[in-house]
């Protein structure tokens, strides 16, 4: 029953076995601390309690019934007998196990008792079996750091003994202060003090009260247990203070919290369950007290930890969730997990105060601050103290797994022989928690960045789509970041759809869910000003992989890639403010798509244009306005790939194409129908006829404005320039170029005379434009006639944009800027910048033999610029070049 042998065998003699020879490797590896030299007592024996149960009672009596019943006993310690000893049964599921398995006790003693040494006299001990810790050091371990961190009601000792029962070798017990009003473990001064135990595995018809969040409050120990209804409303003020402190977790009111809390004993209790990942810990076992009516909650006294520190053995599954060093609990729903892996255990109530508490920025501050100047100093010494520990009691460990290694086989439970490696287990597994903790709690939060942001690791830009993130330049690069108001946020990309690690044990890239629809955790990130990124749910980075893949999940739960963790390249993201998002493609086609998808998921009508002629698609911006509908470009003899993508996600019931069957052939019409949707053609002998078919059904709509806009039919600046306020205020484009001239057609002015507009305004010059056109309108009864223009397209274009702002209704932040030499991306931008309330300026770039002319950027953008959060650039960069990006970054800046 002695402790010395494993110093012989394991700290000097290597060639005790293959596997004594790993555990010794593997206890190295425990490198959070210097190896301590061994301890004094390493060569001494060991502890022996002997119990006599009185009254000829058998062992079995005790084990199978009731574990509140106590049984006389004679109890002998290392040789000094206790008459008028007694010995009950203790725990919750290590209590409730067959009788034939080993359990815990309470012994008591007749008078106050210095237990093997432990300190502070009393007397109720606690014998724990450690069932389900094969390496028998888990609750010493976690009480050791307890007591070195002060934690209230830790402040004693503990030990090993060896328990003999009437005789037969009942196994190696963990000694230790019972939780209870006393100077070993929590002395209360005041008469009005109480302490009580969340323990929400309690039903409802135990002697519980239960808080607003369900937690249930069991009594554990109170000066006036003698006087119950001083009792009972000593344990009504606490769960009120209970209350008032979750209120105030809710409301982020960190002056109400300290006022209602000591603040510092709850980040010294919590850091411990937090650093053992405790499986209980926000379940049962959570002692809190007040000592007195008018003190605040404290908290108190660390224990059971027999299922922390990773073990696997009993309830939870071995590399699992919850076993990971790699997760934090308070800042997720961690404990969740837990019992949805425990069946039967699904309803249990999870206290979520510490997660609360932790969503605080000053608590989160202190909890941090702890760890580093009072746990960290703890867990540098941890290496000597967990190899100490595996020396002093390894004889006897071995010894207990060969008594009760088959019951447990029988019973399910892990094998109980494999001491050396569960050692081996644990100090690896307390290792890389040491690491996790010690960058977790380095972080600090990110200063909240612009709206839209880019995340970038150095070399290119992330990009997240429907197959998954990667490091790329492309155009999904931008984010919004959607604040949650407990210090995480949400990446929501241009198309509305969040990004999240969609299981936390695999180690795919992460992925994209609809805004808002996973409330989990697993679709909000913490930001940390070293560039960090990481997941609420998980507590895992996100990580750059050497293909460029971003996954959410870079270490494995064993700890074998622990190291992973300090690859700070991988690991680390720029976040930077952008102001100018450029949807571009590798065509125009490709373009539009993009453009689409970035302002529609679904849209019940889609417009569908020709992308080799502009003429019929001219007027289509206030009937796309009218429907909310995006305009799609496709090849004009077959539907094109990225058309056929476009309406495949939008899911149309109804396709309007613009002009005849000139403009697109009837195989697209067909290819359209296929798709399910019915179709529709708005379509005139020309163009301006076409214009004149969409106006009657903006009119018809009844959601005209009451406006119109004229524009030349023979070329596409003004009408294009004009289409954001079109689609936003609906008002219909109408085309003057009748027979090649400037004026209006006959029918067209008819409708004008019926419709009897408010207001038409002329887009362009009189070159465009003839001067006729204004006579004409005022003669229908037009009330106002207002021509905008300018001397060349690209001016006419600025004119228009402040036009829009200052006049429509729109304004500068979410405008658009599109090449001027083509009218591919501007129709695509009409649409969306009228969703957006936004206009459009035109840059005339260093292309198709023109000059570079910018006047639109150096004057409305410089102008507006401290209104633009955000814009949109139109094109790849062979339309809208670097030189033009570089002007509006520039002239925002």
């Amino acid at each position: 029953m002695g402790y010395g042998g494993y110093r012989g065998k394991l700290g000097l003699d290597l060639s005790l076995s293959r596997r004594g020879a790993l555990a010794a490797s593997a206890l190295a590896l425990l490198s959070v601390g210097t190896q301590a030299p061994l301890p004094a007592w390493a060569d001494e024996a060991g502890h022996l309690i002997d119990v006599r149960l009185g009254d000829q009672r058998s062992w079995f009596d005790l084990v199978s019934g009731p574990k509140d019943v106590k049984f006389a006993a004679e109890v002998t310690v290392d040789g000094e007998t206790f008459e008028g000893a007694s010995i009950k049964g203790r725990g919750n599921s290590t209590w409730n196990v067959d009788a034939s398995l080993k359990k815990p006790y309470q012994i008591g003693f007749s008078k106050k008792t210095d237990l093997l040494g432990i300190g502070s006299p009393t007397k109720k001990w606690v014998a724990l079996a450690n069932l389900f810790d094969p390496s028998h050091l888990r609750n010493r371990l976690g009480l050791w750091i307890a007591r070195e961190m002060g934690v209230p009601g830790n402040q004693c000792d503990t030990a090993f003994a060896w328990l003999v029962g009437n005789g037969s070798d009942l196994g190696l017990y963990l000694i230790a202060h019972k939780v209870e009003n006393s100077k070993g473990s929590l002395a209360l001064r005041s008469e009005d003090g109480i302490m009580c135990e969340i323990s929400n595995i309690h039903s409802e018809q135990d002697d519980v009260l239960v808080a607003s969040d369900g937690c249930r409050f069991l009594v554990k120990d109170a000066p006036s247990d003698d006087d119950p209804v001083r009792t009972q409303s000593a344990r009504r003020r606490l769960v009120d203070a209970y209350d008032q402190l979750l209120d105030a977790c809710g409301r982020g009111d960190w002056e109400g919290v300290c006022s209602l809390a000591d603040v510092d004993s709850i980040a010294r209790y919590w850091l411990v369950r937090e650093f053992a990942a405790d499986v209980d810990a926000c379940v049962s076992n959570v002692y809190l007290y007040q000592d007195g009516e008018n003190d605040r909650l404290h908290a108190a006294c660390v224990w059971d930890l027999d299922l922390a520190f990773g073990n696997g053995a009993g309830i939870v599954a071995s590399g699992s969730e919850t076993t990971s060093p790699f997760r934090s609990w308070a800042r997720t729903n961690q404990r969740e997990l837990v019992y949805d892996e425990a069946p039967g255990e699904r309803d249990v109530v999870i206290c979520r105060l510490f997660a609360r508490l932790c969503d605080i920025p000053q608590f989160w501050e202190l909890l941090c601050t702890t760890y580093h100047d009072v746990l960290a100093p703890v867990l540098s010494r941890a290496n000597g103290f967990i190899t100490d520990e595996a020396m002093r009691v390894r004889a006897d460990a071995l010894k207990d797994a060969r008594i009760w290694s088959e019951p447990w086989r029988r019973a399910g439970g892990a094998r109980r022989d494999e001491f050396d490696a569960a050692v081996a287990s644990l100090a690896s597994w307390v290792s890389a928690r040491a690491r996790f903790m010690s960058k977790w709690c380095s972080l600090r939060a990110a200063s909240a960045p612009k709206s839209l942001v880019s995340l970038k690791n150095g070399r290119a830009i992330l990009s997240v789509s429907s197959k998954g993130a990667r490091l790329e330049d492309s155009s999904f690069d931008t984010f919004s970041l959607i604040d949650c108001s407990d210090g995480s946020y949400r990446i929501r990309n241009r198309q509305g759809m969040d990004v999240y690690a969609p299981s936390p044990q695999s180690k795919g890239g992460v992925a994209l869910c609809p805004a808002d629809s996973v409330a989990d955790g697993s679709a909000q990130w913490f930001l940390y000003d070293d560039g960090s990124i990481s997941n609420k749910k998980t507590s895992l980075f996100l990580t750059v992989q050497d293909d460029g893949s971003v996954t959410c999940d870079a270490w494995s739960p064993s700890g074998a890639g622990a190291s992973d963790l300090t690859s700070a390249d991988g690991q680390r993201f720029s976040i930077e403010p952008r102001t100018w998002v450029r949807l571009g493609g590798i065509d125009a086609l490709e373009t539009n798509y993009l453009v689409v998808s970035e302002g529609w998921q679904t849209s019940d009508v889609v417009l569908l244009s020709s992308n080799d002629g502009f003429y019929d698609a001219l007027s289509a911006a206030a009937l796309a306005g009218a429907y909310r509908a995006p305009i799609v470009t496709t090849s004009h003899d077959g539907l094109s790939d990225a058309a056929r993508a476009s309406l495949s996600r939008l899911k149309p019931s109804k396709v309007l194409i613009m002009g005849g069957e000139a403009a697109i052939h009837p195989a697209v019409e067909r290819a359209v129908a296929r798709l399910g949707a019915s179709v529709e053609r708005v379509a005139g002998e020309d163009a301006a006829m076409t214009s004149l078919e969409s106006a009657k059904r903006v009119v018809s709509s009844g959601s005209w404005s009451k406006d119109l806009i004229i524009a030349t039919g023979g070329s596409f600046y003004d009408a294009l320039a004009s289409s954001p306020v079109a689609s936003a205020t609906k008002t219909p484009i109408l085309l003057a170029n009748r027979n090649g001239g400037l004026d209006l057609r006959a029918e067209i002015i008819e409708f004008i005379a019926q419709a009897k507009p408010d207001r038409a305004f002329i887009m362009g010059g009189t070159a465009a434009v003839g001067p006729s056109v204004e006579r004409v309108l005022a003669e229908c009864g037009v009330g106002s006639v207002r021509r905008i223009a300018g001397e060349v397209a690209v001016e006419t274009s600025l004119r228009i944009a402040e036009w829009a702002v200052v006049e429509c209704g729109m304004g500068a932040n979410g405008m658009g800027a599109a090449v001027a030499q083509g009218w591919h991306d501007a129709l695509s931008a009409g649409p969306l910048l009228g969703l957006r309330r936004a206009p459009l300026i035109l840059v005339a770039t260093e292309r198709d033999g023109w000059a570079y002319d910018a006047r639109c950027i150096d004057a409305f953008v410089a102008r507006h610029a401290a209104d633009i959060d955000f814009g949109y650039v139109f094109g790849g960069e062979a339309a809208m070049t670097p030189r033009a990006m570089e002007d509006l970054v520039s002239a925002t800046a």
